[in-house]
């Protein structure tokens, strides 16, 4: 019934994927003299992918059954940092410059085929490309006085992001074809100053201020083929629309940090402080990828980043127990929403005249829209605890819980979710979610549990076997806008050091009872989602290492000082 919105849903994805992966790490570090280190940091990792998936979606009375392959999708990242640490004067003031360059390269080719009982069919071939690199240099200054120790420092990062996807069909009998390339830059730059002062040998004070300023050019362009628009036979003819996006911004997150020393170890902290969090590169990506035949994901260019508002009140009593009351608020976060609306193929007749057409002469299918946005404010207060207890040589306990209070309260305007991209016939688009009823998020709120017990226990007298045992059981977990049932994990490790340390062998099980499925529901206005995920975490590995030189080769550990490679990984 074209006038009717479907009122269930449901969708079947099951999907095998196979990994190889390679890559290789080097540190060199080098003082031309004696006050001043030279170093280098580089590591490269190919990773090639290989998935399957099948999805089979029934709604309406119709089933569709899609078939998908990724027969390759090579991944190359390189990384780069190099230093140099220069020490001013023996009371240990430092200057550090650091820079760090990353480039990585995704190359994806998809394919789905689906088959639907009334003998239509579809076939996609989806291709793309995406390049990141990132580049940044940061100048630190750590400023030890006897009166007061100073850290501060200037910083400027450069984020390329291009990205081209392209997208072959031939839908009921028809080719399309339509292709995108998306450019995005973002250059930022920051200060920040630090002051930490000692008073009465047990009180600590520590006062913060990081500004930042950041400039966004985005530019898309898409190529549609003018039968999207019409629905007139495809003729080869393209209509390439072009949209940019720049913005400024900039932020001042200020931090406070107390912290008390009673006798015996125990320590009290009170420690406050604002964070930025930018979006990543897959949500910024604004490419249609069918998912299915029925299921499109897409990125937003448009998403800004959340920022979050944190106190934490922490004691320790320095024999085991650690307490922590927290409180986090969180604006403008990030999640995935998702929408129907109806795609309207021609089945038959394709040359009669658009006012002459009557409904016969279209199929609707409810197809499922699922992208990114800054749809939410939320609030979380809880108190996490932490107890662990050596109760001899061998063996060692830990317990741990956390329970909170989850409140979100949605932002979600559907006005810049959907929007007519085509010509619908009225009666279809009465049905269209967003233009007449309203797609709206309620608020979320209630409580999220977690409880993990541990163990680690040495198996021989000179402890080199050791037994690891943990156990994780979530209650109830609240992420975003979403609400996940009672799971749990289990992780079991049996490590053998020999040789001196320098062999070293490991055993792992982890979630070997399947008991890691996630059960999510999240409300709309006019439906509910209900996912059902079986992650397949549970895996068991073997591992060995060999450490040459063994004791006598000295380790060098320096904090590469970066903050947004991990916007590239793979979604």
């Amino acid at each position: 019934d074209l006038h009717s919105f479907p009122t269930r849903r449901s969708s079947d994805l099951e999907m095998e994927q196979t990994d190889k992966n390679i890559g290789t790490n080097v540190s060199l570090r080098f003082m031309p003299i004696k006050n001043i280190e030279l170093g280098a940091i580089a590591s490269y990792r190919h990773q090639r992918s290989y998935m399957d998936i099948s999805d089979i979606t029934s709604f309406v009375g119709t089933k569709y059954s899609d078939g998908q392959q990724v027969p390759h999708s090579p991944s190359n990242t390189f990384s780069l940092t190099a230093y140099c640490d220069w020490t001013l004067d023996s009371l240990g003031k430092q200057l550090s410059l650091t820079f760090n360059h990353f480039k990585e390269n995704d190359d994806d080719i998809f394919t789905i085929s689906t088959s639907i009982p009334s003998g239509s069919y579809y076939r996609s071939r989806c291709s793309s490309e995406s390049d990141y690199l990132i580049r940044s240099l940061k100048l630190d200054f750590s400023l030890p006085f006897p009166f007061l120790t100073f850290e501060t420092g200037v910083a400027y990062t450069h984020v390329h992001n291009e990205a081209y996807v392209s997208d072959k069909r031939i839908l009921m009998g028809l080719p399309r074809s339509w292709s995108t390339d998306y450019d995005y830059q973002e250059r930022t730059k920051a200060f920040y100053l630090n002051a930490t002062k000692t008073f009465f040998q047990r009180l600590t004070a520590r006062a913060g201020l990081r500004f930042e300023w950041t400039a966004l050019r985005g530019r898309d362009r898409i190529d549609v083929p003018v039968t999207d628009l019409t629905y007139n036979p495809y003729t080869g003819t393209m209509l390439s629309m072009n949209s940019k996006n720049n913005r400024d911004y900039s932020k001042v997150l200020p931090s406070l940090l107390l912290n008390y020393r009673f006798k015996e170890r125990q320590q009290l902290s009170l420690n406050w402080y604002m964070g930025i969090s930018r979006p990543n590169f897959y949500y910024l990506n604004p490419f249609e990828v069918y998912t299915s035949s029925t299921s499109i994901k897409t990125g937003n260019p448009a998403l800004l980043p959340s920022t979050s508002n944190n106190v934490e009140l922490s004691y320790s009593n320095g024999q085991g127990l650690n307490a922590v009351l927290y409180y986090h608020h969180g604006q403008d976060m990030i999640d995935w929403i998702t929408a129907f609306h109806p795609e309207v193929y021609q089945q038959a007749n394709l040359g009669i005249p658009q006012e002459d057409r009557n409904y016969s002469y279209y199929q609707v299918a409810f197809e499922r829209e699922t992208r990114p946005l800054n749809c939410y404010d939320n609030d979380k207060t809880g108190l996490y605890l932490r107890f662990q207890h050596q109760i001899s040589p061998q063996l060692s306990i830990a317990a741990e819980g956390d329970i909170y209070y989850y409140s979100a309260k949605s932002l979600y305007d559907p006005s810049i979710f959907l929007s007519s991209h085509i010509d619908l016939p009225s009666k279809v688009t009465m049905g269209r979610i967003g233009e007449s009823e309203g797609v709206y998020l309620p608020d979320l709120h209630g409580w999220g549990k977690r409880l993990a017990l541990s163990a680690d226990l040495f198996l021989d007298h000179r402890h080199n076997l050791l037994l690891n045992a943990r156990y994780d059981q979530i209650f109830s977990e609240y992420v975003g806008l979403t609400k996940y049932d009672s799971y749990a994990n289990f992780y079991l490790a049996l490590r053998y050091s020999l040789l001196k340390d320098r062999l070293k062998l490991s055993l792992v099980a982890q979630d070997p009872f399947c008991q890691h499925i996630l059960n999510g529901t999240k409300d709309y206005f006019n439906h509910r989602d209900v996912e059902r995920l079986n992650p397949h975490t549970h895996y068991i590995s073997l591992t060995a290492t060999w450490s040459l030189g063994g004791k006598t080769v000295r380790r060098i550990q320096r904090d590469t000082k970066d903050t947004e490679t991990q916007r590239a990984e793979k979604q």
